[in-house]
């Protein structure tokens, strides 16, 4: 059974809405249609999801209106939003609509000018164009082809896309900065990908032969000072190549076999490794360490025949 997650969930809507009587029902099974007005309450509660316990904290909040200060603290640490509204009262529609905008303005995620449109105007004049942020690390999956359909923004590590609302198919990709280890499975398992900044219309892009995609964490390590060292048998014996940059074939390099059973990671960059010369086949992924075996960097066996620093830059 996997280790319990903890996730904070706050409920906002408009005065008097339901929203403690629906978080009530919930967490202790009964209605309450009598209550003085909420300040602020939290409940908690235990529940499975696939297979997954997850221990809930939900903030129910006091109503808003549409000249309210949105608190700061509904913002921090909160992983999700419940916003309710009353069929009956079309002034709670109505606010629910301004409750969204003032999240949009407190945690960001509102982007007025697209990347389209900005690309257009660089070459408009003839020039180049990069997307870029402050923000470390960001990365965003699309449901479709060509940046289309259900997204989601990931800043940091994400061990399952399921817990995002977000299912594994993804059919393309845009890293605004860093590169991203992703992986087919959730809990960061399952075969490896290493998208660079740039953007990637379709999975054949980052040499996936389908769209699933479960969990993703940046690359830690950047940098210009790159060395690698390898050795054939494990615990660093036998033959060993070093390398500081990036090698198409390594039995060019005067390595005489194709199995790499050690490694160790100098410097401040990381390596993409592959099954296959030229950079091509199953990958892995290995940053600054010691890994004694080929089972630390998670491959089923040592067959290694190329690899390559990982560029990541912002």
């Amino acid at each position: 059974m996997p280790q319990p997650k903890s996730r904070k969930i706050a409920v906002l809507g408009y005065r008097s809405v339901g929203k403690s009587s629906l978080t009530i029902q919930f967490v202790e099974g009964q209605f309450v249609d009598s209550y003085d007005p909420t300040i602020e309450n939290t409940f908690t509660k235990t529940i499975t999801v696939s297979g997954q316990e997850y221990h809930l904290q939900l903030v129910d909040t006091a109503g808003q209106d549409e000249y309210s200060i949105f608190p700061q603290s509904y913002t921090i640490d909160v992983d999700g939003y419940i916003l309710l509204f009353s069929v009956t009262s079309y002034k709670s529609f109505e606010v629910v609509r301004v409750i969204h905008e003032k999240l949009l303005d407190m945690v960001g995620n509102l982007q007025v000018i697209s990347f389209e449109e900005g690309r257009a105007l660089a070459e408009s004049w003839s020039a180049p164009f990069l997307e870029s942020s402050a923000k470390e690390n960001q990365i965003t999956f699309y449901e479709g082809k060509c940046f289309t359909g259900r997204k989601l923004e990931v800043r940091g590590d994400c061990d399952n896309f399921q817990d995002r609302g977000f299912m594994n198919r993804v059919n393309s990709i845009r890293v605004e900065s860093g590169a991203f280890i992703c992986y087919d499975h959730p809990d960061f398992k399952g075969q490896q990908f290493i998208l660079e900044r740039g953007e990637y219309p379709e999975f054949q892009r980052w040499n996936s032969h389908n769209d699933h995609m479960g969990s993703c964490k940046p690359v830690r390590m950047h940098g210009e000072h790159y060395r690698i060292e390898l050795f054939e048998a494990c615990n660093f014996s036998g033959q060993c190549v070093e390398l500081c940059d990036d090698c198409p074939f390594l039995q060019s390099r005067g390595f005489s076999k194709n199995c790499i059973n050690s490694l160790k990671v100098y410097g401040d960059g990381a390596w993409a490794m592959y099954e296959e010369p030229n950079y091509r086949g199953r990958m892995y992924i290995v940053e600054r360490g010691d890994y004694c075996s080929h089972n630390e960097w998670q491959a089923q066996n040592p067959n290694i025949q190329s690899l390559r620093r990982v560029v990541n830059y912002f």
